[in-house]
């Protein structure tokens, strides 16, 4: 079940992320606000850091908003509104609504390092200079809101990934977005079902 899991993120890993990118002014998301959004604060980095900063200790550069992390395996460039194709790091936040109990799993595609964390505790580390990689990790959620976050950092060229999926209990595999996780009653986050009418 694992490995077919597996299997499934990458597909869609490899599959997705034009839309993803047609939408976003960047793959990493768009500078304008986005109700509902995760929040990324971008920053700068020393040459040659070699894993996931102190965020509290820097001074954010600029903001991207994005309702999915979708950024496949690709080419650095110096997109709009990033310090540079290289040494940078983004940190997601934002909130989600569990509509019963239940069981998640993520995958957490990066190159190089990153965290998710779930209500302040860290469910993923793929953090460090490395290749594109994918780790898993699952949490058990009550019913109600929940906070995510997504820490990611650029290290030296020439690729860039970010790509965050998630399978629910009787449901496939797809890539994580807040809009899925919609409180009852917010028409600010239409879910998933809504969206694809």
């Amino acid at each position: 079940m694992v490995r077919s899991a597996a299997a499934l993120v990458l597909v869609l890993y490899l599959g997705l992320t034009a839309g993803a990118q047609r939408k976003h002014e960047t793959p990493f998301g768009s500078s304008q606000p986005l109700e509902g959004a995760l929040h990324g604060r971008i920053y700068s980095l020393p040459l040659n850091t070699r894993s996931l900063p102190d965020f509290e200790a820097l001074h954010p550069k600029g903001d991207f908003y994005a309702y999915s992390l979708t950024v496949k395996t690709q080419d650095t460039f110096p997109w709009h509104g990033l310090p540079g194709p290289e040494w940078y790091a983004l940190d997601y936040r934002g909130t989600f609504f569990a509509a019963k109990p239940m069981r998640l799993h993520f995958f957490l595609v990066s190159d190089d390092g990153s965290k998710l964390y779930i209500d302040d505790r860290c469910i993923i580390d793929n953090d460090g200079i490395h290749a594109s990689r994918m780790k898993g990790g699952r949490v058990r959620l009550s019913q109600g809101l929940h906070r995510i976050r997504v820490s990611y950092f650029q290290g030296p060229a020439p690729y860039v990934a970010l790509f965050l999926s998630v399978k629910v209990p009787d449901q496939d595999l797809k890539p994580f977005d807040v809009r899925d996780f919609a409180a009852p009653g917010d028409t600010s986050q239409p879910g998933l079902q809504e969206r694809q009418q």
